[in-house]
């Protein structure tokens, strides 16, 4: 009898789990980072363990030990969390005090804007977010760079957007191609997102450059989205012009609206505190819908880190231009580096940059034995001299590209460059 018992109880027990049917949902599958599709084809269980591993593949400034963030900003932020101030819940837009520091500093990128203009976010990856899901509905598309920022693609696949993605050309220091631009827009065309200074180019565009772009952006009657995260990382001798204080000299009519996408991350190598904003330059009154809609989204998540609010007056306004300028030089000495021992492998072409933290280079795959394509390229590199870089398909380009990130030291540029024109000259046809 005990016997039947427990096999009649085993047997309701299996059919009740058979009779279960959880599945994902459509939208948490749709989501793909490019950046996982590539690099799962990276094996990194074949890396030369003689030599010590040098990444030349992440764009997190803080991983390579030389470029720590200005004392103002850790103490700003010990000082808002001993405040016991900023310990509960803020606007979800973000907290007055915080945006009137990001309004203050808007105006010295050229923005005319309010407090009202501005939404925080939880990063700039937020930010966009927010951005993309308030313009487009799903089925519509997005004018995206190519190359460009995989998280961009990842965003826009997660609500069912269509990417549209318009050609960087390497040719003139990855100015947009303008000419084939207007192929691409059509009635659900919601939105041309500029990337400037550029991940994973490094190009910072010029006045000129962004006046074409915005004017192409009025004639198609289009919103732009502009992701100048690196605003203060410029290289000497170049000028950053935010695209939003260009949209305005232009004076359309009506104005060209546009979204810009700021945060702390980059400029202030904190890129763990998570957090960024959007802000509405909108002269002409064009995205009030748009408005509603952000301020909604941003409900989601109740607002962001609230201790890092707290810091954000005191960072933007105490922390000196002077030091910006110094990681910046370093940054572009770094890249100097790297483009003086680039030059000297003959089966490569570096491809200068302006600003930023990175720099594409172009494979002469017809040069190199045994290599078929940037992926080829990576796995090869990282498993015979144990140098890692990304694939430029992470980024869309042809598979004949690679990125590098120049935040590393100056030994660790030049060793990782030494076993490169190494690995090339082994294989040099």
């Amino acid at each position: 009898a005990l016997h039947f018992i427990a096999l009649t109880t085993f047997t309701r027990i299996h059919l009740n789990m058979t009779d279960w049917n959880i599945k994902a949902s459509q939208v948490s599958l749709r989501t793909v980072n490019p950046i996982r599709d590539i690099v799962d084809q990276i094996d990194f269980t074949a890396i030369n363990k003689d030599l010590e591993l040098i990444k030349l593949s992440i764009g997190d400034p803080t991983v390579y030990g030389n470029l720590p963030t200005h004392e103002v900003v850790t103490s700003a932020l010990s000082k808002s969390g001993e405040s016991a101030k900023w310990n509960g819940y803020m606007d979800a837009v973000g907290a007055p005090a915080a945006r009137e520091a990001v309004v203050r500093d808007a105006a010295t990128l050229g923005m005319h804007v309010t407090e009202k203009d501005i939404v925080l976010g939880s990063g700039a990856s937020h930010a966009l977010m927010m951005a993309i899901i308030a313009l487009a509905d799903s089925g519509d598309n997005i004018l995206l760079p190519r190359p460009g920022f995989s998280l961009y693609v990842t965003l826009c696949g997660y609500h069912g957007v269509e990417v549209r993605t318009y050609d960087l050309l390497p040719e003139k220091s990855w100015e947009a191609n303008i000419d084939t631009m207007a192929a691409l827009v059509d009635g659900r065309t919601r939105a041309l997102l500029i990337n400037n200074p550029s991940n994973p180019t490094g190009a910072v565009y010029s006045e000129q450059h962004l006046r074409d772009l915005v004017t192409f952006a009025h004639q198609h009657k289009l919103p732009i989205i502009a992701d100048e995260i690196y605003s203060k990382l410029v290289f000497e001798g170049t000028n950053f012009c935010s695209v939003a204080s260009v949209a305005a000299s232009l004076k359309t009519e009506p104005v060209v609206p546009v979204l810009h996408i700021g945060g702390l991350a980059k400029n202030y190598l904190v890129p763990g505190w998570r957090l960024g904003w959007l802000i509405f330059n909108d002269p002409s009154d064009l995205l009030s819908q748009i408005r509603e809609g952000v301020r909604k989204l941003a409900t989601l998540i109740v607002g962001p880190n609230a201790v890092v609010q707290g810091a954000l007056s005191d960072i933007l306004r105490d922390v000196p231009s002077a030091w910006h300028r110094e990681v910046a030089q370093l940054l572009s000495r770094n890249a100097a580096v790297c483009m003086e021992e680039l030059d000297q492998i003959p089966e490569l072409s570096p491809i200068a940059p302006q600003g930023a933290m990175y720099l594409m280079v172009r494979i002469k795959i017809d040069k190199l034995r045994g290599i078929d394509d940037d992926v080829a390229f990576a796995n090869a590199l990282l498993r015979e001299k144990s140098v890692l870089i990304l694939p430029g398909q992470v980024f869309g380009t042809a598979p004949e590209y690679f990125r590098v990130v120049v935040c590393g030291s100056e030994e660790q540029l030049r060793e990782a460059f030494t076993r490169m024109r190494e690995f090339c000259a082994a294989r040099s046809t």
